[in-house]
């Protein structure tokens, strides 16, 4: 046999053969058959003996690893072996095998890692490994600023251990190493954890929750997963006695706790501000670089830090010893020495930061490797704690079952988080276990959800029923989710768990679970759908029947209400019935159906449709399969009809009584009842047919003409099946055999002479003799009485009709076919040529007899009646023409009579009489629709069951309509009825449907008695009312609430307690959180009312305390699913209960020693314990809740509750000297309520009896005692975890508190009470620390700490006296703060918050005025530096300038910029939205994150982290890049111009780096390890402000420089636009402040810039090119714009940030088409000019009003008018379009009805004249409708030359003004010389007689001296009007115009000369007024005696008009003088370039 068979059958399913293989395998090896090297060839050799232990079955499982390891052994086949995860296969499969084959295990993993680096790092990589490589790639990664083909937000690797997994999201944790004594403290933790003794497990869980969970990170378990396991374990003991349940209780508590931790340090490590590569063991910056040394000398004033001496401890026990704890960092020693980062520097900075290579302790002795191999993944973790879990949820517990669903869903956040739905897709063998796992999770699932619902019976207890009820409801709930979270729905298929499939078609088919949780249901029937056809088909069909049912009872509730009836929807809700009738059998249904039916067919004018769509009702009803429906149905139609044809009517109206049967009266009716009805066997519904009919065909006496005829119209086309029925024995039979009869001698019958004559024949056809005797006795009068009967043949005597009543029953029948080729023996051609000689008239008639004569024989009877029959057969439309032919029908009758001995003849005969006579049930798509014709095209003929059966026919016809067309398709078949679930859907769905919803059915007082009605399958059982109680959250609310108020027993109100929590559990996970049924129950006061005693009355035993557990523990349940929407009402009523009762829940906290010392009792004592735990989260969760309180009596009781708060915790912590006192649970607890109280503003500030201060230095000192206990007498406890909790939540309050000191206590110096002592022993004085126990804080191993402490330190240095506190207690560390501050900002592995808090610390020493040299007396010297070499020491600036140039500090922040990272998220988890409220953080992470961002903006010096950082509001765990960008552009905008301000104008001169140096810098830099976001660029940003003001020059020279400003101004523009700062307006206010204001004056500049040089507009540098013309901005203007002008619309006109919008507004309108394209296309000018008619109105009513207020009003309305005006005016700058629209939407009228008001205010004036100038700039059609005159009202202007127009305003303005030197004089002419340029405005100014108003101008006195304002704006507008010839006209009329403009063109005045002189200029080309300027021409001659080529240039011109058509001109010209000055101006201009125009006039006198 081949090897490869061999190995494959390694794998095959058999044991047997798969050990048969390895013995072959393992023989052959034996004998050297084979070798290793062959069996290394095998790739699938290495799968199956992986997979052999995954069997179910497992043999010779040591000769297997024996193989394996005798097979590693070659590298090839190590190698494969690692790559498919053998490493971890064997790691795990360790653990269940037995001891001795775990040794060979170890061997195996062993023999793998003795290979080279060949190794795959995702097996090794761990944190540590991956920061060197991570330094290696930066370069890399961060090349140049703008990344080449990367995106714009790069995603940094993360050295995290991420496998290479699709499916896999997040792995494993970054590796923490642990100090000897953290894992001596989690090994006995575990060792207590498998004690047998119960107590000790209870308490070593408690002390797992309280303590250790508080102190580790959460990923330590998962390493070292020891615990993990140890609680898995114990879950198994909750179906156990004896109280072992409590400790499952216990585990499943650690571990819910577990994965809440779990999920936080996730959402940690991927903040990008906590980022760091040195968090695996310690900080860069750790403490264990601080020597453990005494006090040493006093400190000098300014010491040397590169002393080389051992320098000072700050802080630290004298102890030397190693104590193995975590506390002897302080055996280590610096050496004094530090490597310097520039060769050229002689400057020495060492610091307790330079520690990089220093040895950790204790951690060696571990074996890390083997460590990281046994770790947990996230995914082992989820799976494993799915798999042990939901074993529980089937124990008889409620509370078990609770507890065990909270953990599961906590894990399943964390499933999310770690697994993607690709795990489906994975053929790894860790996706294939993994998805085993899951796959059998999800059958446990199934199997639990079965298992709860199968024991919901009545054979259950009330209280088990309900206990089975709720646990069915939240595991259903958590199933789907769990679903949701794994398995997309298109990948459904892959689960084919036979108990989940079989638990979703439950759920799907369970009406009270889908009406309560649509959406989750909805998932159920998606899963149902793709995992089990079968079973959604059935649901499917039984949704359909619950939607009929819920249209039955919709249907009987319209039908049964008064007045008029919607028809249209009652006849659509009876359709959707009719299929749920078999089911609920409900015949009411029938009765209202079949009367609306009667009723719609009353009425003659009813709608047709109408009409047919109850027929087809109808005729479901009479056609339907159930014959007791159908028996039903017909039974009806008889009533009806009875009743409106009875004998009884005879006396009433016949009209009105008879229309009630029209509804039978069509034919599809009949023909229902004829062929279908009578057809029935002697049953109910034969006889009602029969009597129907009846009725009708009787009836005639008793219907109306109208009815009579309608019915037999409806009968014709059924006569021939009503006429099988036909009978001389029956009466109905008679009554059809008299249909055909001829009544009297006339010819008149019942029917038409046609259609009796045709129902004779057809009764020929009768299998009854009688019938066929009596139907020839009815033939005969037709054929007595045909035209010409006595000539035709054959004579009807006697004897011709004796016997031919058989003559149509012919036994032979033949088939009818159309395919029956026959040869023709006759030629077509010559039958016609013998037609045609027949009759042709030109033809001899001998020719036409012979003709006639062949033509006979050709056709005889035979061929003919075979030709007819086959034409008749194929087409309907013919057939229906000769059936109505009496004459055909007769002749076809007397040829059967003359050959009715040829039975050919007469077989051809019958079959043509049999098509004819039945062709009107000959088709079947005239009775029903959906029957179509057949394949060949043509329409078979096909005649009725009925009717084939009751004739006898001479041919085989296909027979139809076997069963009625019109009978319905059940949809559910009686065996799906039969399944339980579909019957108590369709039961629910009756009753919830005929009760109108669950609320009502539930409501019902006696359901019994008003079920009776109804069928017993419908009744539900008390069961069932129970399910719905239950399951409907409302009630069950309220039936909860009620329990406990009516409770009077513990158990009840426990038991209440569990259900409530089981309606707030389900509505987390059916997504209900913020608007859900809790909450929307919980509104009302039972909910109070239920509560009130436990929180009014203090427990009074152990059992009330228990109680009390089990009440606080609800609260916070429900505090945190609605945090964010708890009811202000209740939360008020709560903290008055707590605030308002002295014996309130508050007064617990702090028992009297009385009460502590009682707690003997270990369960007591634990219960306390608890008790204690769940009243501080309530606090804490009241505390958060009370930030929504507005009103204020709210914030009254909220401040109060803080505070007193904030007393009763100082109360608990019961500090005493040595730390072995403290009660660690109670301490945790204690400070994570601390921390709630002091993160909110103004907590120490709402006691009546302490004040604030005093409140303040109580915390301070109590908390500098407790950091003094944890983290300073410990020595720094640096590498240690334990106690870390601690030291977190002290530190974090003492930031918290530094801010409520900063605002309490102002005026007095509280800086000074921060200083720490160290010893008061009576042998020596006190020796204070000072702030020095900040310092290892900074350097702490945890991040959270170092920011926090540092935040601390920013805040005190906010002040001078905290500067210099903080500076001299660092005097001992090498390189002081200041040194210290910088490395701390500049360490690149330092992550950015923490990096920022550094920032913002320098920032604040920068604001005390630092000396630019030494002086001995002052106070604050600054920085201080010391070279080694030279002894020299500098302080001040200098000192300052060195440090930074020393520190490479620009190059570094230049490499800072270049490299930050804009992503949210490190990686991103793809976390779904709606959980994000239920991430429930540790107390200490939700007060962390109030401190990640600032919630207001300060422009003053000092950092933002500190005075104006009080947190307002709670945020979110992760940086928003929303958030952070604004902040660093904010400070970027900010510090930009200053730098501007400073270097504005100045060339860069400076001289650059050398290129060596900075290249040395910038790969110096180009290593960066960790994430630098913008939020410590936005700190980078407000440190640079405050050196530019510090240090000026220095700033400014290094900036441009290293290029940072560059960088900056390139990162602004390019990754944060203007308009992302625009979208932040109401979130970031500064930020939109600054970004607009920037935009604004760069705007403004640009429009200036347009105004003064015209000239390059054009060209493609400056903005406004930018903004229009360059590609892809146009799109960005225009949304720059609609962000604008909605924050414009949006905000009001007093808000500050509008008058910004504004202004931008303004600018961008001005400068930019695309603004103005866009204002137009969004209606602003509308809008505006809208506003403007509004504030007129608002200002009119308001003058009705005086006063003081209303002046005030009146004000804001006349800014509000400015403003929009402004606006307008730059919409229409320059744009024509702009200018249409404002005309179209009436500006000038709105203007004209403001102008009184414009009047008395001259600001809103003026701005009124601009925007009509703009508007009337090169605009005629503007300018002419100020010409109009309105009425009042804008939109009724018309043109007239009445003078109340606004032109005539305008003008008597300019009168009144024309003598004021004013800016209003001025706009007002401007205004004019636009209008002057209108004919329709000239006019009008000649007619006011304005012009006149010029002579009154007082001119100066002498050439020389300058005219006034008033006379240049004269000419100007003189000017503009002498344009045109009638304006020259009308300035000539100005008596003395010529004297007093020739006066003006003397003046020498440069401007008003030369407008003088071009007004004359153009008065010379008016031919009527040449002769008065000639009179004056010695002006203009004058003119080119002038010094001025322009003044010569407009003489010469005006000289030459002057002479154009003008003789006398040229006469008066050739005067000498006057050509002396001509020849003397031509000869000096000749020479020059312009001379053209004056050689034209010289050549022109000549």
């Amino acid at each position: 046999m081949e090897l490869a068979a061999l190995v494959r059958k390694l794998g095959h399913e058999l044991a047997e053969i798969r050990e048969r293989s390895l013995r072959n395998i393992l023989l052959k090896l034996d004998h050297n058959l084979i070798s290793y090297a062959d069996l290394v060839q095998e790739k699938v050799l290495f799968l199956n003996l992986l997979e052999w232990f995954n069997f179910p079955v497992v043999p010779m499982k040591e000769e297997v690893l024996n193989f394996v390891s005798g097979l590693i052994k070659h590298p090839a086949a190590a190698r494969k072996m690692i790559g498919i995860g053998a490493v971890e296969f064997f790691s795990q499969l360790r653990a269940d095998v037995e001891p001795n084959l775990q040794a060979i295990i170890d061997g195996i993993v062993d023999g793998l890692f003795l290979l080279p680096a060949e190794i795959p790092s995702y097996l090794s990589q761990d944190y540590q490994a991956q920061s060197q490589s991570s330094v290696d790639q930066q370069e890399e990664l961060f090349t140049g600023y703008f990344c080449q083909d990367r995106s714009n937000m790069p995603q940094l690797e993360v050295p995290l251990k991420r496998t290479h997994a699709k499916w896999l999201k997040f792995s494993t944790f970054p590796w923490l190493t642990l100090t000897s004594t953290d894992r001596h403290i989690l090994s006995s933790n575990e060792s207590s954890l498998r004690s047998s003794n119960q107590s000790l497990i209870w308490s070593t869980c408690e002390l797992l929750q309280d303590v250790i969970m508080q102190d580790f990170p959460a990923e330590i378990f998962l390493q070292r997963p020891k615990i993990v396991q140890s609680l898995l374990s114990l879950l198994n003991l909750a179906f156990g006695g004896d109280g072992r349940h409590r400790l499952a209780l216990q585990a499943v508590s650690c571990l819910q706790q577990l994965c809440i931790f779990l999920r936080s340090r996730l959402n940690f490590h991927r903040d990008p501000s906590f980022f760091s590569t040195e968090q695996g063991t310690a900080s860069q910056n750790s403490s264990i670089s601080y020597c453990q040394e005494a006090r040493g000398p006093p400190r000098s004033q300014n010491p040397s830090p590169g002393s080389s001496s051992p320098r000072p401890s700050v802080i630290g026990r004298t102890v030397q010893r190693p104590r193995g704890d975590g506390q002897d960092w302080d055996a280590a020693s610096s050496s004094g020495s530090s490597t310097q980062a520039n060769a050229n520097s002689r400057i020495s900075l060492h610091s307790p930061l330079d520690v990089r290579h220093i040895g950790l302790p204790d951690t060696e002795n571990e074996d890390t490797l083997e460590l990281q191999m046994k770790q947990l993944s996230l995914p082992q973790f989820c799976v494993s704690v799915l798999e042990n879990a939901i074993p529980l949820l089937r124990t008889g517990s409620r509370r078990v079952t609770m507890e065990v669903l909270e953990l599961l869903v906590e894990n399943m956040y964390l499933i999310g988080d770690a697994i993607s739905e690709n795990v489906w897709e994975d053929e790894s063998l860790f996706g294939l276990e993994l998805r085993d796992k899951l796959l059998l999770v999800l059958g446990l699932l199934g199997e639990t959800i079965l298992y709860h619902k199968t024991n919901i019976s009545a054979e259950q207890p009330e209280v088990m029923m309900v206990h089975h009820r709720m646990a069915f409801t939240s595991i259903s709930l958590f199933t789907i989710r769990l679903l949701q979270t794994l398995l997309p729905v298109e990948k459904a298929s892959k689960v084919s768990q036979k108990s989940l499939l079989n638990a979703l078609f439950l759920l799907s088919t369970d009406v009270p679970f889908s009406l309560e949780y649509p959406s989750i249901h909805e998932a159920v029937a998606a899963y149902l759908e793709q995992m089990s056809s079968e079973n959604y088909s059935i649901y499917k069909k039984a949704s359909e029947a619950a939607y009929s049912i819920e249209c039955t009872c919709s249907f009987m509730t319209e039908v049964h209400k008064k007045g008029e009836k919607n028809f249209p929807e009652l006849l659509e809700l009876a359709d959707q019935a009719l299929s749920s009738l078999p089911y609920h059998q409900h015949l009411p249904l029938l009765q209202e159906c079949i009367h609306m039916c009667s009723n719609l067919w009353k009425s003659g004018q009813a709608n047709p449709l109408l009409q047919t769509e109850g027929q087809n009702v109808l005729l479901h009803l009479l056609a339907h399969p159930l014959l007791n429906i159908k028996t039903e149905a017909y039974r009806c139609c008889l009533e009806v009809v009875k009743d409106c044809l009875g004998v009884h009517n005879i006396a009433k109206p016949v009209s009105s009584v008879c229309h009630g049967v029209h509804f039978l009266l069509h034919p599809k009716i009949l023909y229902e009842i004829s062929t279908f009805g009578l057809q029935e066997d002697k049953n109910e519904v034969h006889s009602a047919a029969k009597a129907i009919l009846m009725h009708l065909l009787q009836g005639r006496l008793v219907m109306a003409v109208l009815t009579w005829n309608k019915f037999i119209e409806a009968l014709y086309p059924i006569i021939p099946v009503l006429q099988g029925y036909a009978d001389t024995k029956d009466k109905l039979g008679n009554c059809i055999v008299t249909l055909s009869e001829t009544s009297s001698d006339k010819g008149e019958g019942i029917l038409p002479r046609t259609t009796r004559l045709r129902a004779a024949l057809r009764l020929l056809f009768s299998k009854k003799q009688l019938v066929r005797s009596i139907a020839l006795k009815h033939l005969v009068f037709h054929l007595l009485n045909e035209e010409g009967a006595s000539l035709k043949r054959p004579n009807l005597h006697g004897g011709v009709f004796s016997g031919i009543s058989n003559l149509f029953i012919i036994e032979k029948v033949i088939e009818l076919k159309l395919d029956d080729k026959m040869e023709s023996i006759f030629k077509v051609e010559t039958v016609e040529k013998l037609h045609d000689i027949l009759t042709s008239d030109a033809v001899d008639l001998v020719l036409r007899k012979s003709a006639a004569e062949q033509l006979a024989i050709i056709l005889q009877v035979l061929p003919c009646l075979t030709l007819l029959r086959k034409l008749v057969y194929a087409d309907p439309v013919v057939r229906l023409s000769l059936a109505q032919q009496s004459s055909l029908l007769l002749l076809l009758f007397r040829v059967s009579l003359i050959f009715q001995n040829d039975q050919a003849v007469l077989m051809e005969t019958t079959v043509l009489l049999c098509l004819l006579l039945f062709d009107e049930v000959a088709r079947a798509d005239k009775w029903a629709n959906g029957i179509t014709s057949n394949g060949t095209g043509l329409p078979a003929f096909s005649l009725p069951v009925a009717v084939v059966r009751r004739y006898h026919l001479p041919v085989k016809i296909t027979a139809h309509h076997a069963v009625s067309p019109n009978s319905v398709v059940v949809p559910l078949s009686s065996e799906c009825l039969a399944m339980k679930p579909v019957s108590d859907m369709l039961k629910m769905a009756w009753n919830l449907s005929w009760y109108h919803g669950v609320e009502n059915l539930l409501q019902l007082a006696n359901y019994e008695k008003q079920a009776e009605t109804f069928l017993d399958m419908l009744k539900l059982s008390s069961e069932d009312h129970l399910l719905l109680k239950i399951t409907h959250t409302t009630y069950g609310l309220q039936d909860c609430l009620n329990s406990i108020i009516q409770a009077v027993s513990h158990r009840d109100v426990r038991a209440a307690l569990t259900r409530l929590s089981f309606y707030v559990l389900n509505d987390r996970l059916a997504l209900k959180c913020i608007s859900g049924s809790c909450r929307n129950t919980l509104k009302s006061f039972v909910w109070q009312k239920a509560i009130n005693r436990f929180l009014q009355v203090l427990p009074a035993s152990a059992e009330d305390e228990k109680l009390l557990v089990d009440v606080l523990r609800f609260l916070n349940k429900l505090c945190r699913e609605q945090r964010a929407s708890l009811e202000v009402d209740h939360l008020k009523w709560i903290m008055k209960s707590l605030l308002k009762n002295p014996n309130s829940l508050l007064g617990l906290l702090v028992r009297p020693e009385s009460q502590v010392q009682d707690e003997i009792d270990e369960i007591q004592t634990a219960v306390r314990q608890q008790l204690d735990k769940e009243l501080i989260r309530l606090f804490n969760s009241l505390l958060f809740c009370s930030m929504s309180v507005t009103d204020r009596e709210g914030l009254e009781l909220a401040g109060s509750f803080r505070t007193e708060l904030a007393l009763k915790l100082l109360q608990c912590l019961r500090l005493t000297d040595a730390p072995h006192f403290y009660g660690l649970p109670l301490l945790e607890r204690t400070l994570q309520g601390m921390v709630h109280v002091t993160a909110l503003p103004d907590w120490s500030t709402y006691s009546a009896t302490v004040e604030p201060v005093t409140i303040c230095k109580k915390y301070l000192t109590s908390l500098l005692e407790v950091i003094s206990s944890f983290y300073v007498e410990w020595g720094g406890n640096a590498m240690s975890f334990m106690g870390k909790g601690v030291t977190k939540s002290t530190v974090l309050c003492l930031l918290h508190l530094s801010h409520e000191m900063m605002a309490q206590a102002k005026d007095m110096d509280w800086v000074s009470l921060w200083s720490l002592p160290y010893d008061n022993s009576e042998d020596q004085l006190p020796s204070h620390l000072g702030l020095a126990w900040l310092v290892p804080l900074w350097v702490d191993r945890d991040p959270e700490v170092r920011f926090t402490a540092l935040g601390i330190g920013s805040a005190l240095t906010s002040l001078e006296a905290g500067c210099i506190a903080l500076a001299e207690s660092c005097q001992n560390i090498s390189g002081g703060l200041w040194g210290t501050v910088i490395n701390i900002l500049l360490d690149q592995s330092e992550c950015s918050m923490v990096r920022r808090e550094a920032a913002f610390i320098l920032q604040n020493l920068l604001v005390i005025p630092i000396p630019t040299e030494e002086v001995k007396d002052c106070v604050w010297q600054g920085p201080c530096v010391h070279d080694e070499e030279s002894g020299l020491s500098q302080t001040g600036k200098p000192a300052l300038n060195a440090l930074l140039y020393h520190c490479q500090f620009y190059e570094h922040l230049n490499q800072m910029v270049k490299h930050c990272y804009l992503g949210c998220y490190m990686f991103d988890l793809n976390s779904s939205r709606e959980d994000n409220h239920i991430i429930e953080k540790s107390d200490l992470d939700d007060s962390l994150n109030l401190w990640k961002v600032p919630a207001s903006q300060s422009h003053s010096s000092h950092s933002q982290s500190t005075s104006e950082t009080m947190v307002t509001s709670r945020v979110i765990s992760l940086f928003l890049t929303s958030f952070i960008f604004c902040n660093y552009s904010t400070s970027f905008c900010i510090f930009f111009l200053l730098f501007f301000k400073h270097f504005l104008g100045q060339s860069d001169t400076t001289t650059a780096a050398s290129p060596s140096q900075h290249d040395s810098a910038t790969s110096a830099m180009s290593k960066q390890c960790a994430v630098v976001t913008p939020a410590l660029l936005s700190a980078v940003c407000s440190l640079l402000h405050n050196l530019m003001i510090v240090t000026p020059k220095d700033t400014g020279i290094a900036l441009q420089q290293v290029h940072l400003l560059t960088a900056l101004s390139r990162y602004e523009i390019n990754n944060y636009t203007i308009c992302d700062c625009v979208h932040l307006s109401t979130t970031y206010p500064a930020l939109f402040m600054a970004s607009l204001q920037f935009l604004s004056v760069l705007l403004s500049e640009e429009g200036r810039r347009q105004l003064q040089d015209k000239q390059s507009i054009c060209q493609d540098s400056t903005v406004s090119f930018l903004l229009d013309h360059v590609e892809g901005s146009q799109t960005s203007v225009i949304r720059l714009t609609e962000l604008i002008i909605q924050v414009c619309e949006r905000k009001s006109s007093k808000d500050v940030l509008k008058e910004v919008a504004v202004s931008a507004l303004l600018s961008l309108l001005a400068v930019s088409k695309s603004a103005q394209k866009c204002a137009l296309e969004v209606d602003l000018i509308d809008s505006c000019i809208e506003q403007m008619k509004h504030i007129h109105a608002q200002l009119n009513l308001d003058s009705l009003k005086p006063g003081k207020a209303q002046r005030k009003k009146e004000d804001s309305l006349n800014k509000q008018l400015r403003c929009a005006m402004q606006l307008l005016r730059n919409c229409l700058f320059r744009n024509e379009e702009c200018k249409m629209a404002a005309l179209k939407v009436h500006l000038v009228p709105v203007l004209n009805l403001l102008w009184p008001w414009f009047l008395i205010d001259d600001s809103s004036m003026e701005i009124a004249l601009h925007l009509l100038c703009v508007y009337t700039a090169n605009y005629p059609a503007g300018c002419t409708s100020l010409c109009w005159v309105s009425g009042g009202q804008p939109s009724l202007s018309v043109r007239s030359a009445a003078g109340n127009s606004l032109m005539h305003n305008i003008l008597k303005l300019a009168s009144q003004v024309s003598n004021d030197n004013s800016s209003l004089q001025q706009v007002v002419f401007n205004l004019l010389s636009n209008l002057a340029l209108s004919h329709d405005c000239k006019g009008i100014i000649q007619k006011s007689n304005f012009l006149q108003n010029f002579l009154s101008l007082s001119l100066p006195k002498g050439s020389h001296k300058n005219p006034s304002n008033i006379c240049i704006l004269w000419l100007k507008l003189l000017l503009n009007i002498s344009f045109g010839e009638d304006g020259q006209q009308m300035i000539m009329k100005i008596n003395g115009f010529i004297e007093q403009i020739v006066e003006m063109c003397k003046n020498r005045h440069k401007n008003s000369q030369y407008i003088a002189l071009l007004i004359l200029h153009n008065i010379c080309f008016s031919p009527p007024n040449k002769p008065k300027i000639l009179a004056n021409g010695k002006l203009l001659s004058t003119c080119l005696e002038s010094d001025s080529e322009a003044v010569q240039r407009i003489g010469a011109a005006s000289l030459w008009a002057l002479l154009h058509n003008y003789q006398k001109a040229k006469v008066t010209l050739k005067n000498p003088s006057i050509r002396r000055k001509i020849d003397e101006a031509y000869s000096v201009v000749k020479s020059k370039f312009k001379f053209h125009l004056m050689s034209i006039m010289y050549f022109s006198i000549k």
